[in-house]
């Protein structure tokens, strides 16, 4: 959906907290059996990111993303375990990509099952500068950013040594039994989703 750029000029003028957009709610897993997350985009930056023109502040495009209550939130691993990466996509073929990313902080409330409809956001405040924000990344006042989360499932299989003894003049000792582990290499297992969000320059900037 469009946004009414006169209305986004106008709330830039008052300098009050960039407007953040919100992506539509998607699932991990194609029949919704998975993580429901939503992105959230600051098309004028948040927090350290956002336009301050008496500090010379270049401004950033802030870029998160949200876990969202679902009703498989029960049957699913917490916290959330899954590495993060935003992609701003090069339109032209040329794939000069930029990427940020970031692993997940088992920590963070973030992370944890929601109790509400939704977690606080977390990401990257700095995605890229706003002077980065123009053709080939914005094609039609349209930029694509791909959304990405990476799982790594080691296979691993165990083996117990049988105890071995040995025999001196004195007495048996006995070597403590010990438990191996044999790791095979890991299986990379990504999803992806990729987002337009409609990105006018009259509206990302704040007006001289």
């Amino acid at each position: 959906e469009r946004v009414n750029e006169a209305e986004a000029i106008a709330k830039a003028k008052e300098n009050t907290k960039s407007k953040a957009f919100l992506s539509p709610s998607f699932n991990t897993e194609t029949d919704s059996s998975g993580y429901g997350l939503k992105l959230k985009l600051y098309p004028t930056g948040d927090g350290i990111g956002e336009k301050n023109d008496s500090k010379k502040h270049p401004g950033y495009l802030s870029l998160f993303f949200a876990i969202t209550k679902t009703e498989q939130d029960h049957t699913l691993d917490w916290p959330f375990n899954q590495e993060i990466e935003f992609t701003l996509l090069d339109q032209s073929g040329k794939g000069q990509h930029k990427r940020n990313g970031f692993p997940p902080d088992m920590n963070s409330n973030s992370f944890f099952q929601p109790e509400t409809d939704m977690n606080v956001a977390t990401g990257c405040p700095l995605f890229t500068k706003l002077s980065d924000i123009k053709p080939p990344y914005v094609v039609d006042d349209t930029m694509l950013i791909e959304f990405t989360t990476k799982t790594n499932n080691p296979k691993t299989s165990s083996e117990v040594l049988a105890p071995q003894t040995k025999q001196t003049n004195q007495t048996k000792q006995t070597k403590q039994t010990k438990q191996t582990k044999q790791t095979k290499p890991s299986k990379v297992e990504e999803f992806k989703c990729i987002f337009p969000f409609f990105f006018s320059r009259k509206v990302t900037h704040y007006p001289n």
